[in-house]
């Protein structure tokens, strides 16, 4: 039976394209300056993106990288600098901004599935959560002056990064985001 249940998690997750071989877990064989620069990276994403500065956070992606999404089941892949792309991410964070919402990325597991001295990928959680902050039509029941706020967890996100590194700076060149819920946003 154990064998059955184990043959079947490698199958599947063979099947999603994520499995790896357990050897690159505690191995010594890497670069700790790229690696910390790489997790810096990923933590520079969050912050600047939940900032609401869109530009930083453009910056850290390479001029072609791509991005996929999925909507509905379906994979949803575009380039990240491409003109649409950038006014939608400007889009959203207006929407934010407008409707009082303080989105932080709670970055924590960190996989490293390969890294060379030029190449990594990295599979990464991330618990999304928001801060909202709304007027109330009944100021009895607010905390403060008819505004209620209130935090709450969107959804956990698994991302999927590639990265590359150009003249001795790591920068993003693949983003993959698996929602375990629908976005609150349009």
């Amino acid at each position: 039976m154990i064998r059955i249940i184990f043959v079947l998690a490698i199958s599947l997750t063979t099947h999603i394209g994520w499995a790896q071989p357990a050897s690159l877990a505690g191995s010594t064989d890497f670069n700790p300056q790229d690696r910390l620069a790489i997790t810096n990276l990923i933590h520079a994403y969050a912050f600047h993106w939940d900032s609401r500065n869109v530009d930083e956070f453009l910056s850290l992606f390479t001029d072609d990288a791509n991005s996929v999404s999925y909507s509905a089941g379906q994979a949803v892949k575009i380039k990240i600098k491409e003109k649409s792309a950038v006014e939608g991410a400007r889009k959203r964070t207006d929407y934010f901004q407008k409707n009082q919402m303080q989105r932080r990325h709670i970055m924590s597991s960190t996989l490293f599935l390969q890294q060379t001295s030029d190449t990594a990928e990295v599979l990464q959680y991330c618990l999304l959560v928001t801060t909202d902050s709304t007027p109330q039509t009944n100021p009895s029941v607010t905390e403060s002056a008819g505004t209620s706020v209130q935090t709450k967890i969107v959804s956990p996100i698994v991302y999927r990064f590639g990265f590359s590194k150009f003249q001795g700076t790591w920068k993003i060149r693949s983003r993959e985001i698996q929602l375990d819920t629908s976005l609150d946003v349009p």
